[in-house]
């Protein structure tokens, strides 16, 4: 399902027509239509959407399945050495990263990198 088909989704399951979603988010219903249309969607936006609709950002922007690979791709990286994390991959756990990488989209890759950005920048390995 494309984002534009969940914005629609989730839309309709809490009841809103276009027009009272679009109040909702503050903008005009020909700018809300074009969302639904093309899926073309800023991340404020976004936001906002996900908080009215009381779901998960990551449910609106990636879908259910990808929230699944990112979770196991957390749990992968949550469980490497991070003191290691750039030494050639030796270990089994490191391995399954970097297969689950390379047969990804560049979507999924990118949250991936997200994923190791914030790990490498967080205090507890500086």
């Amino acid at each position: 399902m494309s984002i534009n088909e969940r914005v629609k989704y989730y839309r309709g399951l809490k009841g809103y027509s276009q027009k009272e979603f679009s109040e909702m988010l503050d903008i005009k219903k020909t700018t809300y239509s074009y969302v639904e249309k093309e899926g073309n969607i800023s991340c404020e936006l976004a936001k906002k959407m996900a908080e009215i609709l009381e779901i998960d950002i990551r449910l609106l922007l990636y879908g259910e399945d990808e929230i699944g690979e990112r979770n196991e791709v957390e749990n992968i990286l949550s469980e490497i050495d991070k003191s290691k994390f750039f030494v050639v991959l030796n270990n089994c756990k490191e391995a399954k990263l970097l297969e689950l990488f390379q047969g990804c989209s560049e979507n999924k890759k990118n949250v991936i990198l997200e994923c190791v950005n914030s790990i490498c920048n967080s205090d507890s390995i500086k």
